[in-house]
Protein backbone atom coordinates (compact mmCIF):
# COMPACT_ATOMS: atom_id res chain seq x y z
CA UNK A 1 0.00 0.00 0.00
CA UNK A 2 2.67 2.22 1.03
CA UNK A 3 4.59 1.41 -2.23
CA UNK A 4 1.57 3.06 -4.10
CA UNK A 5 0.77 6.33 -2.22
CA UNK A 6 4.27 7.63 -2.13
CA UNK A 7 4.67 7.51 -6.03
CA UNK A 8 0.83 9.36 -5.62
CA UNK A 9 1.93 11.78 -3.06
CA UNK A 10 4.94 12.67 -5.40
CA UNK A 11 2.90 12.70 -8.25
CA UNK A 12 0.21 15.51 -6.02
CA UNK A 13 3.03 17.41 -5.31
CA UNK A 14 4.96 17.75 -8.26
CA UNK A 15 0.86 18.89 -10.07
CA UNK A 16 0.90 21.44 -7.45
CA UNK A 17 4.29 23.35 -7.56
CA UNK A 18 4.67 23.05 -11.03
CA UNK A 19 2.20 25.77 -12.61
CA UNK A 20 3.23 27.74 -9.67
CA UNK A 21 6.88 27.60 -10.61
CA UNK A 22 6.05 27.93 -13.92
CA UNK A 23 4.13 31.05 -13.31
CA UNK A 24 6.91 32.34 -11.50
CA UNK A 25 9.44 32.03 -14.80
CA UNK A 26 7.04 33.63 -16.71
CA UNK A 27 7.05 36.48 -14.59
CA UNK A 28 10.62 37.09 -14.33
CA UNK A 29 10.58 36.47 -17.81
CA UNK A 30 8.68 39.18 -18.80
CA UNK A 31 11.27 41.33 -16.75
CA UNK A 32 13.70 40.27 -18.06
CA UNK A 33 12.53 40.63 -21.72
CA UNK A 34 11.46 44.46 -20.62
CA UNK A 35 15.25 45.19 -19.66
CA UNK A 36 17.18 43.25 -22.13
CA UNK A 37 14.78 42.63 -25.40
CA UNK A 38 11.60 45.21 -25.79
CA UNK A 39 13.58 47.86 -26.68
CA UNK A 40 14.49 46.65 -29.86
CA UNK A 41 11.97 43.96 -30.73
CA UNK A 42 9.44 45.53 -29.08
CA UNK A 43 6.99 45.62 -26.05
CA UNK A 44 4.88 42.80 -27.49
CA UNK A 45 7.88 41.30 -29.73
CA UNK A 46 6.49 43.12 -33.02
CA UNK A 47 10.11 44.16 -34.29
CA UNK A 48 10.78 47.54 -35.63
CA UNK A 49 9.95 47.70 -39.39
CA UNK A 50 11.89 46.38 -41.33
CA UNK A 51 15.34 46.78 -39.05
CA UNK A 52 14.75 44.01 -36.40
CA UNK A 53 12.59 41.04 -36.50
CA UNK A 54 9.60 40.57 -34.82
CA UNK A 55 9.24 37.77 -32.92
CA UNK A 56 7.05 34.33 -32.97
CA UNK A 57 8.32 32.27 -36.31
CA UNK A 58 7.97 28.69 -35.50
CA UNK A 59 11.49 28.00 -36.91
CA UNK A 60 13.21 31.00 -34.49
CA UNK A 61 11.33 30.02 -31.76
CA UNK A 62 13.08 26.65 -31.36
CA UNK A 63 14.55 25.79 -28.09
CA UNK A 64 17.94 25.34 -29.44
CA UNK A 65 18.03 28.60 -31.64
CA UNK A 66 16.79 30.98 -29.08
CA UNK A 67 19.66 29.85 -26.72
CA UNK A 68 22.19 29.75 -28.93
CA UNK A 69 20.91 33.50 -29.85
CA UNK A 70 20.13 34.91 -26.73
CA UNK A 71 23.81 34.17 -24.96
CA UNK A 72 25.75 34.57 -28.35
CA UNK A 73 23.87 37.28 -30.69
CA UNK A 74 23.18 36.25 -34.04
CA UNK A 75 24.78 37.69 -37.31
CA UNK A 76 23.53 37.42 -41.06
CA UNK A 77 20.73 37.39 -42.80
CA UNK A 78 17.78 35.52 -41.17
CA UNK A 79 14.40 34.77 -42.37
CA UNK A 80 11.48 36.10 -40.30
CA UNK A 81 7.82 35.87 -41.32
CA UNK A 82 9.60 35.39 -45.01
CA UNK A 83 10.92 38.84 -44.59
CA UNK A 84 14.61 38.64 -44.58
CA UNK A 85 16.59 40.95 -41.64
CA UNK A 86 20.76 41.27 -41.51
CA UNK A 87 20.86 43.74 -38.70
CA UNK A 88 23.66 41.81 -36.05
CA UNK A 89 21.76 40.96 -32.94
CA UNK A 90 24.49 41.38 -29.79
CA UNK A 91 24.33 38.36 -27.39
CA UNK A 92 23.58 38.97 -23.33
CA UNK A 93 26.42 37.64 -21.75
CA UNK A 94 25.41 39.35 -18.41
CA UNK A 95 21.71 37.40 -18.18
CA UNK A 96 22.54 34.48 -15.93
CA UNK A 97 21.11 31.17 -17.23
CA UNK A 98 18.22 30.67 -14.78
CA UNK A 99 17.36 34.44 -16.34
CA UNK A 100 17.37 32.44 -20.19
CA UNK A 101 15.24 30.09 -18.98
CA UNK A 102 12.83 32.31 -17.66
CA UNK A 103 12.97 34.93 -20.85
CA UNK A 104 12.32 31.44 -23.10
CA UNK A 105 9.14 30.53 -20.33
CA UNK A 106 7.83 34.05 -21.02
CA UNK A 107 8.61 33.64 -24.70
CA UNK A 108 6.57 30.52 -25.19
CA UNK A 109 3.47 31.60 -23.32
CA UNK A 110 3.52 34.50 -25.60
CA UNK A 111 4.08 32.67 -28.63
CA UNK A 112 3.51 28.98 -27.86
CA UNK A 113 5.53 26.72 -30.10
CA UNK A 114 3.14 23.71 -29.54
CA UNK A 115 0.03 23.91 -28.01
CA UNK A 116 0.49 22.26 -24.86
CA UNK A 117 3.57 24.09 -24.27
CA UNK A 118 5.65 22.68 -21.57
CA UNK A 119 8.40 25.08 -19.23
CA UNK A 120 11.62 25.28 -20.34
CA UNK A 121 13.82 23.88 -17.25
CA UNK A 122 17.18 25.85 -15.99
CA UNK A 123 18.55 22.08 -16.72
CA UNK A 124 17.47 22.34 -20.40
CA UNK A 125 19.33 25.46 -20.97
CA UNK A 126 22.40 24.86 -19.21
CA UNK A 127 22.81 21.71 -21.72
CA UNK A 128 22.04 23.94 -24.56
CA UNK A 129 24.37 26.44 -23.80
CA UNK A 130 27.03 24.25 -23.68
CA UNK A 131 26.06 23.39 -27.43
CA UNK A 132 26.36 26.57 -28.90
CA UNK A 133 28.83 27.34 -31.41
Amino acid sequence: MLQILIPLLIIGIVVVIYPKTKAKSVLLGESVYKKHCANCHGLKGEGLRLLIPPLGDPRSMQLENLVCTIRYGKRGEILVFGQTYNRPMPGNYELENDEITALINYLYSIFPITPTYQAVTLSEVNGLIQQCK
